[in-house]
């Protein structure tokens, strides 16, 4: 798949929906699902990177934007 193609098939919209649903998302603050998956799509796809610790130093490089560590380590729950 290509960029354009994946970024089609996973709408803004339909991420912001699937974030709330699946409760990764509870309120609009510095995250966002839309943020949130891309950074994950590319951690784990291209970089590989191989701990939470570097997917939220790609996150905070990538969106320029700074995040607790409680903020983000409590979104990786067994439901999530």
């Amino acid at each position: 798949m290509t960029e354009k193609d994946l970024c089609t098939f996973f709408s803004p919209e339909w991420l912001e929906y699937a974030g709330r649903k699946s409760g990764l998302i509870k309120r609009e603050r510095i995250v966002t699902a839309v943020e949130m998956f891309w950074v994950l799509v590319n951690s784990y796809g291209v970089n590989l990177a191989r701990n939470l610790a570097n997917i939220k130093r790609n996150y905070e490089k990538a969106f320029n934007k700074t995040i607790r560590d409680s903020s983000w380590y409590e979104r990786f729950t067994p439901n999530l």
